[in-house]
């Protein structure tokens, strides 16, 4: 995690994206959307209903994580493609520090597709 930058991981079914270092203190769950390529490339996570499902968060400092106030929606962008994107099925877990920072935001996908 530098300049910004979360640092991303997959294994199995599950991508977890490191946006600051710390100790969580809780995790609220998330229903969210996966968007990947046809090569299986991970081009973001989106979440509908944020304040919704959550209440009250801090976003991350990084470039890589967009929140539309009107839409109440979160975008995670991850990568960039000129091919036809799928959108899948996650489950999230957004992990947050004792002031709802949010530090990581792991999502488990509904079928294996990384």
């Amino acid at each position: 995690m530098s300049d910004n930058t979360p640092s991303v991981r997959t294994q199995d079914d599950t991508i977890t994206i490191a946006f600051a270092e710390g100790k969580p203190l809780s995790a609220e769950a998330v229903e969210c959307a996966v968007d990947i390529d046809d090569f299986g490339t991970l081009i973001g996570i989106e979440v509908l209903d944020l304040r919704k499902q959550v209440g009250s968060i801090k976003p991350p400092s990084s470039q890589a994580w967009s929140y539309d106030w009107e839409e109440d929606a979160l975008y995670v962008r991850l990568g960039l493609t000129k091919y036809p994107v799928t959108t899948l099925s996650g489950t999230g877990h957004l992990l947050l520090d004792g002031e709802r920072s949010v530090l990581t935001f792991e999502v488990t996908l509904q079928r294996s597709v990384l």
